[in-house]
């Protein structure tokens, strides 16, 4: 486990036909002066998406259309429905648990006051996945796999013949194996369905509301036909003859209406039906996050509204903002809803002298899904913003949605305004997260980060893939290798950000 500033895991070079290596690069170090005096320490983690892969409401079949060898693959981009590391979502939020858990104090020394999980803790809103997640974070044990546990029934088993999915265990001459080097692993998804055991995260945890914890596949919101369809007892292997897969999945769309691309004529194949693979409703995440007796940042209000949105005081000095900013009514960038928005603005309002943290799933250049069925338009990006900038004590934003570590300032000068802070996913490359620290020196206040990866294993032996660390680390390789990123407009490099989007001493005015 590596916390980036001592070494970092980056990739070997690109050759192609051939499977990047894992290793070890020189860190990334960051100083604070002991002299500082800390107010806030946290940990961010983002889009676990904590994912039943076997799932009939899934859409695998049509990421192919992205395939670099696709005639659609310039017009659609980037479609991301299928990952071939997807069935190890749990094992890495274990891995990642265990890393968390291991880092004892903030860059200044000072303990860690709390983690925060913004967003995107599950891929596709369902009550299964929803009950790994609270299971891995509290501490206990899960069975990761749903329908018949026995078998594996998603794409890529033994009795799935596409060639466009990776089949880890062979039987089937798939493009991921010939094409892009990737392993055969004997026994595979025997490994990937074995009882995933977490202690549970050691600090107080926030969770923030995303778009993957709402929506089907992040975009639509759930009917009672996919309903149906994901409890149900068939799985669609492939689109209808005759259809118009392009305007399908532009309708399956950043920006609301948003449709599931279902047409009742696709081929199909018969799965074992499970009634824990239904999808929660509005309120049910707030609901789900009480159950336990922490509320986790939630409050029996945010069920009885059934709203997401949240605050928490951090000592004297640190209030923390959780907004909601997931568009009910379908798309998956986001927004704020007007009476949010109200809410946000006697928040800041109230505020006094306090520092301000806010939190949300969707950053601030992703707030453009304006669409509504309500007679009050939502407030987007600049608007946000602007109401943002009106109150100095607001310092930081953190986010994620993005899958990516980034920083950028954003402010009236380099020193009046606040940092907005995006973390990677623990699903795509580099699957890291982040320790964030408010300190004061004499003149400026300074937020200090750094990136530390999950504690899976840095180069996996695929000969002894027993242990659930070993698997993380197999699902943090198969990343590092996903077929249509390694070039464009979204290449793993840009995911795993620029020196100055990770390790950093950030500075802004006292307030």
């Amino acid at each position: 486990m590596s916390d980036t500033r001592h070494a970092r895991l980056t990739r070997s070079p690109h050759i192609a036909g051939q499977f990047r290596r894992i290793v070890a690069a020189p860190g990334e170090e960051i100083r604070v002066d002991s002299g500082w005096r800390s107010l806030a320490s946290l940990i961010h983690l983002s889009d676990l998406h904590i994912c039943d892969a076997q799932s009939p409401s899934r859409v695998e079949y049509f990421d192919r259309y992205a395939d670099p060898d696709s005639v659609h693959a310039e017009e659609l981009g980037y479609v991301g429905v299928y990952r071939p590391q997807e069935m190890l979502t749990t094992q890495v939020l274990a891995a990642a648990v265990d890393a968390a858990n291991h880092i004892q104090c903030a860059p200044s020394g000072a303990p860690i006051d709390a983690v925060v999980i913004t967003g995107d803790t599950v891929d596709n809103a369902q009550w299964n996945e929803m009950r790994w997640y609270h299971t891995l974070l509290d501490g206990g044990s899960i069975v990761p796999s749903s329908g018949d546990t026995a078998h594996w029934e998603g794409v890529g088993g033994p009795a799935d013949p596409d060639e466009r999915y990776w089949h880890p265990e062979g039987g089937v001459d798939d493009l991921p194996r010939s094409r892009y080097g990737f392993p055969t692993i004997d026994g595979f998804f025997e490994l990937a369905q074995r009882t995933v055991t977490s202690p549970g995260l050691r600090q107080q945890w926030f969770a923030i509301h995303g778009n993957h914890d709402a929506l089907l596949q992040g975009v639509t919101p759930p009917d009672a036909e996919v309903q149906a369809l994901s409890t149900g007892d068939r799985r669609i292997t492939k689109a209808a003859d005759g259809v118009d897969v392009v305007k399908l999945l532009l309708d399956f769309s950043p920006i609301g209406p948003a449709s599931f691309p279902l047409v009742p004529a696709s081929p199909s194949v018969a799965v074992t039906s499970d009634a824990e693979r239904g999808f929660m409703r509005a309120g049910d995440y707030a609901a789900s996050h009480l159950s336990c007796g922490h509320g986790h940042g939630f409050t029996a209000e945010n069920v009885s509204n059934k709203n997401a949105f949240w605050t928490r005081e951090l000592g004297d000095e640190v209030l923390l903002v959780a907004l909601d900013t997931v568009n009910r009514h379908g798309g998956w960038h986001g927004c704020v809803d007007r009476a949010q928005f109200d809410w946000l603005r006697k928040v800041l309002e109230s505020a006094g002298d306090r520092y301000v943290i806010i939190m949300s799933h969707h950053p601030l250049e992703t707030l453009v899904n304006g669409y509504t069925l309500d007679e009050a338009p939502p407030a987007l990006g600049d608007e946000v913003a602007a109401l943002l900038l009106a109150f100095p004590q607001v310092v930081l934003w953190l986010a994620g949605h993005t899958h990516r570590h980034q920083i950028s300032f954003h402010g009236t000068d380099e020193q009046h305004g606040f940092w907005h802070v995006r973390t990677s996913s623990l699903i795509d490359w580099p699957q890291q997260s982040r320790v964030v620290e408010l300190l004061e020196d004499q003149d400026d206040l300074v937020i200090a980060t750094y990136v530390f990866d999950h504690a899976g294993t840095a180069q996996p032996d695929l000969e002894h893939l027993e242990d659930g660390k070993a698997l993380a680390g197999l699902s943090r390789w198969l990343a590092a290798n996903h077929w249509q990123r390694q070039e464009g407009e979204h290449a793993l490099d840009l995911l795993e950000g620029r020196p100055e989007d990770r390790n950093m001493l950030l500075r802004v005015a006292k307030r």
